[in-house]
């Protein structure tokens, strides 16, 4: 998505609290350029609020040191104070993951993009079923430029060719196109070992804003398999754990991989084994969990990051 090259900074910035307090500290100018400069990094790697060189590289102190031209003593120094007032995240893998991105992303320049995007695939895709059907996709009786017209082009030639040339053609399109969607599921839903324990707990991850799952995301969720097997959890009870904590996210408008990690650590250590546990427990730990949700507030609000 590299046609979206700026990032959202409100005018208000510096009437911000957390901005207010920081600006009392000493090296304040320097820790707010460097603030800025982390949500450019952030609007390039455009991974929602992930700040990484590649996926397997996340960035070193001494490596923004030479980006920002500051000293490595100085940009040690703004990722603590930011990630102390909750503006920055380091996570275990040392990438560095900016919270509340949604304040601060084109989101809405990102969803045109996926439009127009999904537009030209479609139009590529009904342009070779015109050349496959023997007709020019070039030609002026072709209604390239409206999209919703060039469908029902295409669906009238299709429909007015001979059905015994183009049945078999159809059925083996449409045979390619299952398997082609079958692939993908399999691609997405799976992890690098081709295990089926987490299909359904990855299918809500990316069903549900928190992006495309990466590898290091599958490597850590399967460490929650792990853990969790340990305390004698199923791996169907796992896999509801860990779509109830990517539905907490949800809830909190959190969503991120380290916050519902976090969740399910807690569970672990506290030795839940099931939705249930979780449920029966919080219920009694917390007896005005009922009252809470009714008025709309959530029983988790404590995991709050």
């Amino acid at each position: 998505m590299a046609e979206v090259q700026w990032i959202k900074l409100t005018t208000n910035m510096f009437d911000d609290e957390k901005i207010r307090l920081i600006q009392a500290m000493p090296e304040s100018d320097a820790i707010i350029v460097i603030w800025v400069r982390l949500l450019t990094l952030a609007g390039k790697t455009n991974d929602s609020g992930q700040i990484y060189m590649a996926e397997s590289m996340p960035y070193s102190d001494e490596m923004l040191a030479t980006l920002f031209n500051k000293p490595v003593n100085t940009i040690r120094l703004a990722i603590n104070t930011l990630e102390s007032f909750g503006m920055v995240e380091v996570l275990k893998d040392g990438v560095i993951f900016v919270n509340n991105w949604e304040k601060h992303q084109n989101v809405d320049g990102l969803e045109k993009i996926k439009i127009d995007n999904n537009n030209r695939q479609k139009k590529f895709m009904l342009r070779n079923k015109l050349k496959k059907l023997g007709i020019n996709p070039d030609s002026k009786m072709v209604p390239n430029e409206d999209l919703d017209k060039l469908e029902e082009f295409v669906e009238k030639v299709s429909q007015e060719t001979n059905v015994s040339l183009t049945l078999p053609n159809a059925l083996e399109e449409k045979r390619e196109e299952e398997k082609r969607k079958e692939e993908e599921k399999k691609t997405s839903l799976h992890d690098d070992n081709n295990s089926s324990r987490n299909q359904s707990a990855a299918f809500f991850y990316e069903n549900n804003g928190f992006g495309t799952i990466a590898p290091h995301i599958k490597d850590q969720m399967n460490g929650i398999y792990d853990d969790f097997m340990q305390v004698g959890a199923t791996e169907s009870d796992i896999n509801q754990l860990i779509i109830k904590a990517l539905s907490l996210s949800v809830e909190q408008n959190v969503r991120r991989w380290a916050y519902a990690e976090r969740i399910l650590i807690n569970w672990c250590n506290s030795g839940y084994k099931s939705v249930s546990d979780v449920e029966a427990n919080e219920t009694r730990k917390n007896p005005d969990t009922n009252m809470k949700n009714q008025k709309g507030g959530s029983a988790y609000e404590r995991y709050d990051i």
